[in-house]
């Protein structure tokens, strides 16, 4: 069944048929890609698949060869907010790691594709809030406006107020008054119960503090309702569930994850992370990070250099030296600029 269904989304890939938004919604990033490329292939001038697939290479870390991709998704289409959104954000990460002669360029190439995705789309919030940012932070010769970038999340909330919550606290972030934003978490979940980012913002915020913990469980249990496909829901709740003791509960959440999200096993992960630093059911966690272990993670996710440095310090914690010292020598490897696997080996080897 896997290979007929693999093959029936290549079919429909190439008649152009799949409508490629809903999986980048999901985060499904290596399906985005597959597809896309399908559809590139029977026509390399099919705008939707060539922003897709620049959106999937973006998520990968391969920021050139997404900017190329976003900027013929615009010369084909120039009427697609979301074409120039994604272009102004790949131009303004590029500009973070480039000399400062081609960062100049590169500011005045993200503000350019700023103002041409709101003069298609005026209350776009990706890019009111990559305005916000870009005016705070950028210098006046390339239209830097710290007033006006103040501004911004006020005349969200006047039409939005979830979305203009999100950015005040994305401001409050930015001023290092993180400690500011508690209240405007709950206000922009409940202006719209229906708002993904401000749920999972609420969600994530509550747990991390680990307060109003039925609160964060009944807004997890309706985030899997309402988006079954998402991971995020599952991620929460099996957090919260995790906190509470109550494993049989977490499995079962686990293990529809799985079924509805296949190719994203990040609620495993997060789980085996908590296990481990709680120091509890240890043996679930190894489970988990080896489940994680079997896949290629989704874009955007721990790499499996991470995994195999968790289930090293679940071997640890289980009084298996060797075996923790094998997993992190493979976690420095994969990732040879990681400091904390560096610091655990040396600890480790006495």
């Amino acid at each position: 069944m896997r290979y007929i269904f693999a093959f029936t989304l290549a079919a429909l890939a190439a008649a152009g048929e799949t409508n490629l938004r809903p999986f980048l919604e999901a985060g499904h990033f290596h399906r985005v890609r597959a597809l896309s490329e399908q559809r590139l292939k029977a026509n390399p001038n099919d705008a939707e698949a060539a922003y897709a697939l620049s959106y999937a290479k973006y998520k990968s870390g391969d920021l050139d060869g997404a900017a190329i991709l976003a900027e013929k998704a615009v010369s084909l289409n120039n009427k697609d907010a979301e074409y120039h959104n994604l272009l102004a954000q790949l131009y303004g990460m590029q500009a973070q790691n480039a000399t400062v002669f081609r960062q100049i360029g590169l500011a005045r190439r993200c503000k350019k594709e700023l103002d041409a995705t709101l003069a298609v789309d005026p209350k776009h919030f990706e890019a009111q809030v990559t305005l916000m940012l870009f005016s705070l932070k950028a210098p006046a010769i390339v239209g830097g406006d710290r007033a006006r970038a103040r501004s911004i999340p006020d005349s969200i909330i006047k039409y939005d107020p979830a979305n203009g919550y999100l950015a005040k606290i994305r401001l409050l972030q930015e001023d290092g008054r993180r400690e500011e934003a508690a209240d405007l978490y709950r206000k922009a979940a409940d202006a719209d119960p229906k708002n993904y980012r401000a749920q999972t913002s609420y969600i994530g915020y509550l747990l991390s503090q680990t307060k109003e913990l039925d609160d964060a469980e009944r807004r997890a249990r309706q985030l899997i309702q309402d988006y079954p496909d998402r991971f995020d829901g599952y991620t929460f709740l099996a957090a919260r569930l995790a906190l509470a003791e109550r494993w049989a509960e977490m499995d079962a959440v686990l293990q529809e994850s799985r079924k509805r999200c296949p190719d994203n096993l990040q609620p495993f992960f997060n789980t085996a992370r908590m296990l481990m630093r709680a120091g509890k059911e240890l043996k679930r966690a190894e489970g988990y990070l080896n489940l994680y272990l079997s896949q290629e993670p989704e874009y955007s996710m721990p790499p499996t250099g991470y995994a195999h440095w968790l289930l090293g310090l679940v071997f640890e914690k289980e009084g298996r030296r060797p075996e923790a010292i094998a997993e992190i020598e493979k976690c420095s490897r994969m990732l040879p600029q990681f400091e904390n696997a560096k610091k655990d080996l040396k600890r480790l080897r006495g």
